[in-house]
């Protein structure tokens, strides 16, 4: 038809692989959990994937797709946590104190902003200049580090908060 153009959506799917949904997943979960300082939490980022594909046989991009999932599901638990102290009311000290609206919407905005960074650093990446020929695994190694990065910068926004008190 003339004057139309068609533009083609392509949705890359990670495939369910067992040592994702069960080593992968505890492996990042207890690396995550257990680092007390920034650092420790970013020494997590990317250490799955390389046991998920020895053990699993999978391709470094789907691993990565994974560890990255697994990153989101820990960014959603601290982003659920922080709002609920915000919302609560539990601030006590700090500088949140009394300002828990604003609070709510610097979260809003890091994720939002997290979010629109991750997209244009990967695709940046993934793009021709960089990816060295290897587009999906330039966009799924960078979208799990971004997502990592995303889900730390959440976790220090709720340590800067304040002082809160217990449910």
């Amino acid at each position: 038809m003339k004057g139309i153009k068609a533009i083609a959506l392509v949705i890359v799917a990670a495939p369910s692989i067992g040592y994702a949904d069960t080593e992968q997943t505890k492996q990042i979960r207890a690396c995550y959990f257990s680092g007390t300082s920034i650092e420790a939490k970013y020494a997590c980022m990317g250490s799955s994937v390389t046991a998920c594909s020895k053990n699993n046989g999978a391709s470094i991009v789907d691993c990565a797709n994974a560890e990255t999932n697994i990153w989101k599901s820990l960014m959603d638990e601290e982003t659920a946590y922080i709002e609920s102290i915000l919302r609560d009311e539990r601030i006590i000290s700090g500088p949140c104190l009394g300002n828990d609206a604003g609070c709510l919407q610097g979260l809003q905005n890091l994720l939002s902003d997290g979010a629109s960074d991750a997209d244009f650093k990967c695709v940046e990446e993934a793009g021709p200049k960089h990816n060295a020929g290897f587009p999906e695994m330039a966009m799924a190694l960078c979208m799990m580090r971004e997502t990592a990065r995303n889900t730390i910068r959440v976790h220090s926004f709720g340590a800067g908060m304040g002082q809160y008190s217990p449910k």
